[in-house]
């Protein structure tokens, strides 16, 4: 393999490790119950708590009677035809069902720092997305130094402060929706923007 392939890949991996290490702190750190400023508000369990429980349900229940949806232990919702739980809309399902199926797959315990480990990932999956979009979208142009633009806009998404905190403090829905913008985005650059029927419903 020739290092104009290899080097990429390499740095990326290497301001990811650095980035993961400017917040090794918050790895370590237990999320707060309450909040009373911005910054608890980041760090707090309750994005955790609220994760865990649904793939706590996912678990105890057989996929008939959850059917794999959102939920909460009560309030103000649409309450489950037989089980004690009411239906949560503001988070679609996905956000619960892809870490409990990876989980589940894996053999690990649903914790905070497993979900912490979880967010970290997709933030490494979505910076080489990144750079891929990047790099074909420069190609259509023939840009000299395409490799070395896109690592450096691959590292804008490793080191902003949203990605830096979303992608590992909590766990957001939208988090898991990074890899699906950016992988729809290659495609399209890819077929330049001419999408089969298929592909056009997929995204």
């Amino acid at each position: 393999m020739k290092i104009k392939h290899v080097w990429p890949v390499v740095a990326l991996l290497f301001l990811f490790a650095t980035s993961v290490f400017v917040r090794m702190d918050s790895l370590r750190r237990e999320p707060v119950t309450m909040f009373n400023n911005t910054f608890e508000r980041f760090t707090n369990n309750e994005v955790y708590l609220h994760v865990s429980f649904v793939m706590g349900i996912y678990s105890t229940y057989p996929a008939s009677q959850h059917l794999f949806g959102s939920y909460v232990g009560g309030g103000p919702f649409l309450k489950h035809r037989s089980l004690p739980l009411y239906v949560y809309t503001s988070f679609p399902p996905a956000a619960f069902i892809v870490p409990w199926a990876v989980f589940t797959t894996l053999g690990a315990p649903v914790t905070y720092p497993s979900l912490q480990i979880f967010g970290l990932a997709v933030h490494l999956l979505t910076t080489f997305l990144t750079y891929w979009l990047l790099l074909e979208i420069l190609s259509l142009s023939k840009t000299r130094h395409a490799r070395l633009l896109a690592v450096m806009g691959a590292s804008a998404y490793i080191f902003s402060t949203g990605t830096l905190q979303n992608h590992m403090a909590v766990w957001w829905a939208h988090e898991l929706l990074q890899p699906v913008l950016f992988g729809s985005l290659i495609l399209f650059v890819r077929r330049r923007g001419k999408l089969a029927v298929w592909e056009a419903g997929a995204v």
